[in-house]
């Protein structure tokens, strides 16, 4: 699975001069919270072999039952009569399991074992392939923990292939966001913000080692010389200045991004907002095919925000139905309250759909300003004798299914446009190859969650610092080094290079017990 290769030169967030004896993480608090049991200490930590369930529960056809550690081969010979010869890595053989104590055959599956370093943990690690009956998988299960192995918690397989080096913090973020996929969108990002982006962050951070280490080395040149030419910026610098400002100005593209990645990760709020009695409700009703929110002739009878999770031409969509916007004294409390939630909807929206009932058409929208509308739906066609011109919106009815095919086509084509076409752009090579000269064309997408964000927000801003900070010569360059150092954590945050326990212990909790 590409998702387990690390790019080259990956190392763990502790970095390779902190790592000793078994793994670089062993004494870790983290990895005691969220790997060991109570009553484990650091060493044994590093002696445990861990197994789970890595299907689904049963009943199923098939199950996948994989263990990790130095004690993984030794429990297949076990669970397998003694003429079993341990087959080559990569390579499945039939196995007849039975319980290691009572001798009870449990089941007649498959098994392959990856030799460690080269398997998802950097383990040794076997998968029994059996049949995926309760009876079975229970019966596979307990005989693996009466051998002496351990329950692997939640993400523990994951976070033991980030320890050895197998995966970035980055390549976790995106394999969980593959497995937690909903939609093609979603699972095409994932793919692509694997090991592409880290290459692209590495290059940046890269950049920037390398002006960190010029800004150093003048400093210590500085205290040894009388040159008057270095208050020159130029004469300082030479071209990292250059470098940095070509960074500065990636990043600046790629903030402008328009939160595609975030986004496609979080799905596209859209807002389905206009008069009491519009057909807000038919419309989300026909929207998701079932009933969601309650339909009546009655004004001001959704109260509330109803919201559902769709599916609109592979990109995740949140389309909530509001209360109809209106005052009034017939306007009780309940209802202010729920038009005042609509109107907060609509501000945090990403694609706005105000609906209009034909009926009422007289009566125009729902009295806001209508810059933020991407979509105006005339509903209640069959009220209208005659056809006219709808100001460029589109004219249905949620009772006869007029113009509703129409509906859904636009209202995907507005949300395909606002999340734009993933993994059109330009390939990861690109970047990362062209390092501070990185492709002005590219379309990638390389920002996928909020805290990406912030990093890389972070860092664009300590090259702002940097570069007028530059522009003082020499008086400041130490200022300007401390800049250039600021940035290159942030950036290296983003694919676990410095510390980011914080995320990690969030992260990992996250994943189900058999990844």
């Amino acid at each position: 699975m590409l998702l387990c290769a690390a790019p080259a030169g990956c190392y763990s967030v502790v970095g390779r001069g902190l790592q000793s004896g078994r793994m670089g993480l062993v004494g870790s608090r983290l990895l005691r919270l969220y790997s060991s049991p109570p009553g484990l200490d650091d060493d044994t930590f590093g002696e445990d072999t861990i197994y789970a369930l890595s299907t689904s529960s049963p009943p199923s056809a098939l199950a996948i039952v994989r263990l990790s550690g130095p004690d993984s081969i030794p429990t297949l010979q076990k669970l397998t009569s003694p003429s079993f010869k341990v087959p080559p890595p990569r390579k499945m053989s039939l196995a007849k399991l039975f319980h290691p104590k009572s001798k009870v055959p449990l089941d007649e599956g498959m098994a392959v074992i990856f030799k460690g370093p080269k398997s998802f943990t950097g383990e040794d690690v076997v998968e029994l392939h059996i049949h995926g009956s309760r009876g079975v998988v229970d019966g596979v299960i307990e005989a693996v923990s009466d051998s002496g192995l351990r329950a692997a918690e939640r993400g523990e397989f994951t976070s033991r292939a980030f320890q050895n080096d197998k995966l970035s913090l980055l390549e976790v973020e995106s394999l969980h966001s593959l497995l937690t996929s909903q939609t093609s969108t979603q699972r095409v990002l994932a793919l692509s913000t694997s090991s592409k982006v880290v290459a692209i962050y590495d290059s940046w951070r890269d950049v920037l080692i390398k002006a960190m280490s010029h800004t150093e080395a003048i400093i210590d040149f500085s205290s040894d010389s009388d040159n008057t030419d270095l208050q020159e910026p130029e004469l300082i610098y030479g071209g990292v200045l250059d470098s940095v400002k070509n960074l500065r100005k990636t990043m600046e593209r790629h903030l402008e991004d328009g939160y595609k990645g975030e986004l496609i990760t979080n799905g596209v709020k859209v807002c389905l907002t206009g008069l009491p009695n519009a057909g807000k409700s038919s419309i989300i009703n026909i929207l998701a095919e079932r009933d969601v929110s309650i339909v009546s002739s009655t004004p001001g009878t959704t109260r509330d925000v109803v919201t559902v999770q769709l599916d609109l031409g592979g990109v995740l969509c949140l389309v909530s139905d509001t209360a109809g916007l209106r005052e009034g004294d017939d306007v009780d409390e309940v209802e202010t309250e729920g038009v005042k939630r609509a109107l907060r909807v609509r501000e945090e929206a990403d694609v706005v759909v105000e609906v209009v009932g034909l009926d009422r058409i007289e009566e125009g929208g729902d009295g806001k300003e209508g810059d933020d509308v991407d979509l105006k739906v005339f509903n209640k066609a069959d009220l209208r004798d005659t056809e006219g011109n709808f100001d460029g919106g589109i004219s249905i009815s949620c009772v006869s299914g007029e113009g509703v095919d129409e509906l859904i086509s636009k209202l995907t084509k507005v949300v395909k446009d606002r999340v734009g076409n993933v993994g059109a752009g330009a390939g990861a090579g690109t970047e990362a190859r062209a390092g501070e000269n990185a492709s002005e064309g590219s379309d990638d997408v390389i920002i996928t969650k909020r805290r990406h964000r912030e990093h890389v927000e972070t860092a664009w801003e300590a090259l702002c610092r940097f570069e007028v900070l530059a522009l003082e010569g020499e008086a400041a360059v130490d200022l300007a080094s401390e800049e250039l150092r600021v940035a290159s954590v942030e950036i290296g945050r983003i694919v676990g290079r410095v510390d980011v326990e914080d995320v990690l212990d969030s992260l990992f909790n996250d994943f189900c017990v058999g990844k």
